[in-house]
């Protein structure tokens, strides 16, 4: 290698034009025994830059070279589902490395294979509910574990990186969800999971390396995210017309004494009901309240890791990268 003239601003301020910040690379990609004070030798600078390009999935020559162009040591494509207010530019680079990371965790702590075959949403309903009496977050996180599907929550991201509603990813013919939506409550993730699964079993990952991130599914603007928002339509609740689109009611108990009868006869929890009935109402409003009514204290992303935590061996993980899993995730090896 030739004499190393970059110093650790000089990659603080180049990994910030791809989107990572400061603050994030020492509270994430760095472990907790890192302080400055190993910077101060040529050997701990090094040691420094290599756990960043590591965990970054990028090769540790560009990140050092004067150039400032990086490269993964995994390249992969990305479809971007989202908004048209939302900027990619500051973002693909993040996507990439994330899901590129991930995958190498996850391929040494997972091995079960993909089995998931069901491309329609009947068929994957009626799969489904043979083995479960209810579609609730708990039974499709299982559901999707056992089928060789890892959902994985991922708590922490650069703060110019707006978080994802969902993630799907698929390598080495291996899908892989992540989800990291801020709302609390399970209908709102039951609702991300099964789009994410339409896009699966729609096949629009038709690359054995392809990334779709979804930053704003209830707004899709094009034929995949349209198609995978009728796949979880259709999935979850058969048909449109069986939930109201309108109730001459004036309080959100009235609304969950309405819904709750409804997610029985669908097997399906009511706070989707409630969810679907907020959007075909355009009354988001009485329909968050209703989900209050019915869980006022939501945790689902406690949900997601608890079955992070049963299905994955992170004891196959070395330290370096379960330190980087817990800080990414927030879930622990212990």
């Amino acid at each position: 290698m030739s004499e190393i003239t970059k110093n650790i601003n000089d990659i603080y301020a180049l990994l910030k034009s791809k989107g990572i910040d400061k603050s994030y690379i020492r509270e994430v990609l760095l472990p907790k025994w890192w302080d400055e004070e190993i910077l101060s030798s040529k050997a701990g600078f090094l040691q420094t830059a290599s756990i960043i390009a590591k965990n970054l999935g990028i090769k540790l020559s560009d990140l050092l070279a004067e150039s400032d162009e990086l490269h993964l040591t995994q390249t992969i494509p990305i479809n971007f589902k989202q908004n048209k207010s939302y900027n990619t530019l500051t973002t693909d680079f993040f996507p990439q490395t994330l899901s590129a990371k991930l995958f190498s965790l996850i391929k040494s702590s997972f091995k079960k294979d993909f089995t998931l075959s069901i491309d329609k949403p009947d068929e994957l309903r009626k799969d489904f509910l043979s083995v479960y009496d209810e579609i609730n977050l708990n039974n499709l996180l299982d559901y999707l574990w056992k089928k060789g599907i890892p959902v994985i929550y991922v708590s922490e991201y650069p703060k110019d990186v707006n978080k994802l509603d969902g993630m799907v990813f698929n390598f080495e013919n291996r899908p892989v969800i992540i989800v990291s939506s801020k709302r609390k409550h399970d209908a709102w993730l039951i609702f991300i999971l099964a789009h994410e699964v339409g896009h699966i079993a729609k096949k629009h990952l038709n690359n054995s390396e392809n990334v779709i991130f979804d930053s704003n599914f209830e707004n899709a603007e094009n034929g995949e995210e349209k198609e995978a928002n009728d796949f979880a339509i259709k999935f979850l609740i058969e048909n449109e017309d069986n939930v109201p689109s309108s109730l001459n009611l004036g309080s959100s108990f009235k609304l969950v004494n309405q819904l709750r009868p409804i997610g029985n006869t669908l097997k399906l929890d009511p706070g989707v009901i409630t969810l679907m009935y907020a959007f075909r109402s355009n009354n988001f409003m009485l329909g968050s309240q209703a989900l209050n009514v019915m869980d006022p204290e939501p945790d689902a992303s406690s949900k997601v890791k608890a079955k992070m935590k049963e299905f994955l061996d992170l004891n196959n993980l070395t330290e370096e990268e379960l330190e980087y899993f817990e800080n990414l995730t927030g879930v622990s090896g212990g």
